[in-house]
């Protein structure tokens, strides 16, 4: 079995770095914000309501030319989300 170098990544909650295994499954992922949208097909309500329920139908889908943005890197180890450290540079693929 080959170790995997270190990323340099450090959560700055718990320290963890990702060498081992965490505790909900091993290293860092990147997460980041797209818009997703269902269709509207069922508004019920009027803006008088003081609340008004939309049935939405179909599976998620997303817009393909929306960037991702808010990134953020997530810890494996206590779910800690923080910022993508500025040595970090994301090469999207």
């Amino acid at each position: 079995m080959s170790e995997e170098p270190n990323t340099g990544l450090k959560c700055p909650k718990c320290e963890y770095t990702g060498d081992e295994p965490g505790e909900n499954g091993d290293g860092f992922r990147l997460l980041t914000d797209q818009t997703v949208w269902r269709e509207i097909v069922d508004p019920a309500g009027t803006a008088e309501d003081a609340k008004i329920l939309v049935t939405a139908k179909g599976p998620a889908d997303s817009y393909p030319e929306d960037n991702e943005k808010n990134e953020r890197i997530e810890c494996r180890n206590c779910l800690t989300e923080f910022p993508v450290p500025e040595h970090i540079t994301v090469d999207y693929q």
